[in-house]
This record gives structure tokens, sequence and C-alpha cells, in this order.
């Protein structure tokens, strides 16, 4: 089974992925058996995606980022709007050679049904949501495209990033295989956008439900000054 066919309620999971990156532990009460547990939470993933796996107590510890699993009789839940793919009490887990099953995350998060694009909000907002955006930009750049070739497909693919903003900030608007009709000046709507942050720089992406358009619409003024896809330090 491969993360992008996970969904709610499934059961006697078998699935192998690896640790993308892995949370900050937690202290949580849990009221079934008393006792207070740590939790984190890893994000983990194969080829088509990623997907939320929560991690207690001694695991925590036994796994780390960059290891390959095994995970039988697993089950698929939902929590906060997310996909989560748990272990649980009866699933098992092996660390696999990671040598041997050499896996190239897919950098897209799975989210359960249809993503609901939700209203027009700010690049400024882009911040506090990860998720199902939609936005109205304004294009002011646009970077020398680059070409990678995946291990996933073995394919050569075109990467076009463009500085896009509107009168809140500006961020890097990433799209691959897509973006030769679009110019610098052009208005363009976009809709199921996803932010994530990849080698400290935060990008405004196009998830597999999403698209982009021309827009009528007017934006008068950019603010250039505060530009979120500044690497963090």
């Amino acid at each position: 089974m491969k993360v992008k066919e996970l969904q709610v309620g499934m059961r006697k999971v078998e699935i192998i992925v690896k640790i993308v990156k892995k949370g900050t532990p937690r202290d949580v009460f849990v009221k079934t058996n008393g006792k207070t547990h740590n939790v984190a939470e890893f994000t983990v993933g194969d080829e088509t995606g990623m997907i939320y796996m929560p991690v207690w107590d001694d695991m925590i510890r036994q796994i780390n980022e960059e290891d390959v699993l095994k995970i039988a009789n697993g089950y698929v839940s939902e929590f906060g709007g997310k996909l989560q793919l748990n272990i649980g009490k009866f699933g098992i887990w092996e660390r696999l050679d990671s040598k041997e099953h050499d896996i190239e995350v897919y950098l897209e998060p799975i989210y359960p049904d249809k993503i609901d694009t939700g209203p027009g909000i700010k690049i400024i907002d882009t911040l506090q949501r990860q998720r199902g955006i939609h936005v109205v930009v304004k294009v002011i750049d646009q970077l020398l495209p680059r070409t990678v070739t995946t291990r996933r497909d073995g394919k050569k693919h075109q990467i076009n990033t463009f500085i896009v903003g509107d009168e809140t900030a500006i961020i890097n608007f990433v799209l691959w295989d897509k973006g030769d009709d679009i110019a610098v000046g052009d208005i363009i709507e976009i809709e199921g956008g996803y932010t994530r942050e990849f080698n400290q720089v935060l990008e405004l992406n196009l998830s597999r439900a999403g698209s982009y358009e021309k827009s009528s619409q007017d934006i008068l003024e950019v603010n250039t000054e505060k530009n979120i896809s500044e690497p963090s330090s």
C-alpha cells in the first residue's frame, strides 16, 4: 500500500514509509489508563506523499529521521483535519535497510477527502495556514527555471519559481512542469495551494487538486519589504 491510498477508517494497514521529520515530544494525559505519556508527531512518507504519524513513549527514542519502517496492522485516523497513520497497541513495526529501500518522499501531505480552498486570503495569512490556500497575487519576478531528475519516476522536470505578492507580503510560488503561461506583471488567482519549507525557505506550492488562472482583479501595490520566503535563521 502507498501513502496516497490511505483513507480514514482503514485497518490492518501494511506499508513502508520513510521518516521525514521527527516532532518534539510532549506530555499528554490519557484518561483510559489514567497515565501521562510522551507523544511526538512524526512526518512520514513515500514516493506518493506524506502523512503524520503519532509516536508514543519508548518508540520516540527508537526511531530517527531518515529511518525506513515497515508497518503492519496499522490504522488510519483523522485529527485536527489531518490524516494520521497509527501503529497503535496491536501494530508491528520494523526498521528496514535504508540502502535496500531507497525512498524519495513526495513532499506533499495527504489530506482527508476533498481540499476545501475556502475564502480568499492574503499572502501574510499563509504563515498561519498550510493548505487549502486561495489567494490572488501579482507576479513581480521570476527566478531562473531549473531542471531536476527525480528518482521517483526517473524523468526530468522543469521547476518554475515566481515571486508573487499582494499588499501584505511576497512569497515564492513554485510550479512543477507548469508556469510557461505566466509572465511578470500578471495577476493570477491560485486555488488549492499549500505551503512547505524547503531548504529553510517557505514556498507556496500547488496541490494535485489545485489550479491557477489569470485574474481580472487589480493589485495596485505589492509589499516587497515583507518577504516571507526569506531563509529562516
